[in-house]
């Protein structure tokens, strides 16, 4: 199959209106930003070959020929998110490969589109007993600190966690609710 999982991290922080600006910290002008916000790494899971890759600006031009190739792009949240910030650096593709465990899940639950307790954490805390450790705010502050490392540990873990969920949903057609518990039946088509 010719999908991927894909996730990406920003190299700029979003001012948080509850919290100071940090000293020595590059914001971008909020969430609408996404030109400013920047790429500071996309991480990929390729169903096609089962290989985890890493994509930064050296090779975003080797990210934009894998979502050409791929029959299916897979994220969590990226319709809102993701989509918009790789679109916002030339890197488009057609929305019928799109498939995004956040909108299906929220979609199939019956819950609104202001629900809480839908973030990836949820689902893996429920679904697995995991919990992320870290909170994509501060991938952007990690990155302009040089800790790189961290930043592309942080989004493999991502990727790796929504993969878990997709192969969760592959395996038993389901994904529990992360706030009812509740078996909420998915078809990914793949």
């Amino acid at each position: 199959m010719k999908a991927i999982i894909y996730d990406c991290e920003i190299k700029n922080a979003i001012p948080d209106k509850n919290e100071p600006l940090r000293p020595n910290i590059h914001y971008c002008k909020g969430w609408t930003d996404f030109l400013g916000m920047g790429i500071s790494v996309i991480s990929v899971y390729d169903y096609h070959v089962g290989q985890y890759r890493i994509f930064c600006e050296d090779n975003l031009s080797d990210f934009a020929a894998l979502i050409d190739d791929s029959e299916h792009v897979i994220g969590f949240n990226q319709i809102h998110f993701d989509n918009k910030l790789i679109a916002a650096h030339g890197i488009d593709f057609d929305p019928r490969k799109n498939w995004d465990l956040y909108v299906e899940a929220k979609t199939a639950s019956g819950a609104d589109k202001y629900a809480k307790g839908y973030k990836l954490d949820d689902f893996v805390k429920v679904n697995f007993r995991i919990t992320k450790k870290h909170s994509g705010a501060f991938a952007p502050i990690l990155w302009q600190q040089g800790k790189m490392g961290q930043v592309i540990d942080y989004a493999l873990t991502d990727t790796w966690l929504t993969k878990k969920c997709i192969d969760l949903i592959i395996r038993e057609g389901y994904i529990k609710d992360p706030r009812t518990g509740q078996k909420i039946k998915l078809s990914i088509p793949l």
